[in-house]
Formats: structure tokens, sequence, C-alpha cells
């Protein structure tokens, strides 16, 4: 996590993810996984692409907190002017 947090800028989002969770012998146990996240305050997902588990979740976990984070755009007006158009184009409106 340190790597991340010194070439990530600050508010990125981030996901701690137990991969191939279909595998024997695995290096670090669930339960070791989630307490980590935790400390770190993170969300944990385990996933296996060979049995296509939590693959999809993952993504849309951080979709889901991207548009969290991301405050909402203020609708713009936009206002057409035929006249303006074509003046540019050298013609008279609807001509």
């Amino acid at each position: 996590m340190a790597e991340v947090n010194k070439h990530a800028s600050e508010d990125c989002c981030k996901l701690i993810l137990g991969n191939k969770s279909d595998a024997p012998g695995r290096a670090v146990t669930t339960e070791e996984a989630r307490e980590k996240a935790e400390e770190l305050a993170c969300p944990f997902l385990e996933t296996s692409a060979k049995t296509s588990t939590n693959v999809e979740e993952a993504f849309l976990t951080l979709a889901s907190e991207l548009l969290r984070r991301t405050p909402p755009e203020k609708p713009q007006k936009k206002r057409l002017s035929l006249a303006a158009s074509a003046k540019e184009k050298g013609r008279k409106c609807c001509s």
C-alpha cells in the first residue's frame, strides 16, 4: 500500500483484492486479508479469474465509489441561435 500512496493521489479509490481465491495453498488467509483491509479502511473482496468470482463485483465496487466521490455536474443551459449560425455561414436564416 506504501507504493500506491506514494504514486497515487491522496483521494484515489482503493480496493484490496484477494486473488486466486480458488487456488489451494493460499499465502494469506481470508481473515488476515479482511483484518488488513479494515486496518487500512479499504473494501476487501476475494476474486478468481478462473471461476469469475467477484471479478465484475470488483469493478462495480470501484465504479460506485468513484461515482459517490464525484460531485454532480450542474446542468448547463445551452442556447441555440439559428440567426447567429446563419450569419457565420453568410446566409440568411432558413434559406
